[in-house]
């Protein structure tokens, strides 16, 4: 019996084989990044409501009217250029399916993907998936700026895409305007699409203002901006991202889009008016301010100048105390995980609040 050869490209997401492993040995699970708290009150509400009510069964292939309604009001405002729900907006099953749509669109077998790298897990599958050989071109520590020499070394004649997440997950660097503007002199330079993953784009910290590449006039034409709201509404589970790009570019999208809006009338009641329905930044603020209190006790570093703070440390715990530090952790753990390792002498931990 035969099984297709593309699949011995992909394993388990170590994402989730590390939450499994987590639940099952009770441990603190530093691996997959999601709210610490419920989603408003009223979308609740707004949802069992509609399952009590029927909305139940399918909807139109690229997303719900009112809801790509509603994200094309805010990405004009956002990007600069009037957004037409109808030509311009495709809701998807959450992020990962709007990049792999994405990537089919644009990549063609053997064609190459450039990855701002640390990535998220899924886009090297992605690329791969699209038949495309994706290019690493890393960032470095400690400021995480892109580079653009770096990046125009990566480009070959098979160069066809960038992919870029800003803010960036796990970094937190979020990229400033002259970054931006060498990504899109490379990107016009060598006539490439950019695809963005903008997941972060409301959750960002210290008064530092997230740009919209899209909104870039050199890049309106050629940019696939993905985005998505189960960060912003603290509803991971519910699976709903959308891809926002000029009419020839969402055209090839559609043809890979599988929407899952069986909650609609969430989003028609918000799109009425239901002000209690809105994103709270003063939860990830708070959270925020918290672990710094934490970090401060612990004499953890705080990278400045980075979007969402990342901290990251191996520091020894004897001045306070294996048991001490421990049930620090414990205290925080909706908000920080730590390993102790076998000799229970370090303590080790990364957080990216986001």
């Amino acid at each position: 019996m035969q099984t297709a050869q593309r699949i011995m490209h992909f394993q388990e997401s170590v994402i989730r084989k590390m939450t499994r492993l987590a639940t099952e040995h009770q441990a603190i699970n530093l691996s997959q990044g999601f709210p610490d708290f419920d989603p408003p009150l009223a979308l609740k509400e707004a949802a069992a409501k509609a399952v009590m009510d029927g909305s139940n069964q399918y909807s139109p292939t690229w997303g719900h009217p009112h809801l790509r309604q509603k994200l094309a009001e805010q990405y004009t405002a956002r990007l600069g250029w009037s957004v037409n729900p109808n030509d311009h907006v495709i809701v998807t099953c959450g992020v990962t399916e709007a990049i792999n749509a994405a990537l089919l669109a644009v990549l063609n077998p053997g064609d190459e993907l450039l990855i701002v790298e640390p990535a998220h897990e899924n886009y090297i599958p992605s690329a791969i998936f699209a038949g495309a050989k994706p290019v690493a071109v890393p960032l470095e520590a400690p400021d995480y700026r892109l580079d653009p020499e770096r990046l125009a070394h990566a480009v070959t004649s098979r160069t066809r895409a960038l992919l870029l997440n800003t803010p960036h997950n796990p970094t937190g660097r979020v990229f400033d305007a002259e970054e931006l503007a060498r990504v899109a002199d490379l990107v016009l330079r060598h006539d490439l699409v950019l695809i963005t993953d903008e997941i972060y784009d409301q959750i960002i910290y210290d008064g530092r203002q997230h740009i919209f590449p899209g909104s870039l006039e050199s890049l309106r034409e050629r940019t696939i901006t993905v985005g998505g709201l189960g960060k912003t509404f603290a509803i991971t589970g519910w699976r709903l991202g959308y891809v926002i790009a000029p009419t020839r570019l969402t055209a090839q999208c559609r043809a890979f889009g599988q929407l899952a809006q069986r909650l609609f009338k969430i989003l028609r009641r918000i799109d009425q008016g239901d002000d209690r329905v809105c994103f709270d930044a003063e939860l990830f603020h708070e959270r925020s301010a918290r672990v710094r209190s934490k970090a401060r006790l612990w004499h953890d570093d705080i990278f400045q100048g980075m979007g969402h703070h990342a901290l990251q440390r191996a520091a020894n715990p004897a001045p306070l105390g294996v048991d001490r530090v421990r049930q620090e952790l414990l205290d925080a753990r909706h908000l920080i995980g730590a390993a102790l390792d076998k000799d229970q002498r370090h303590v080790t931990r990364r957080l990216v609040l986001a």
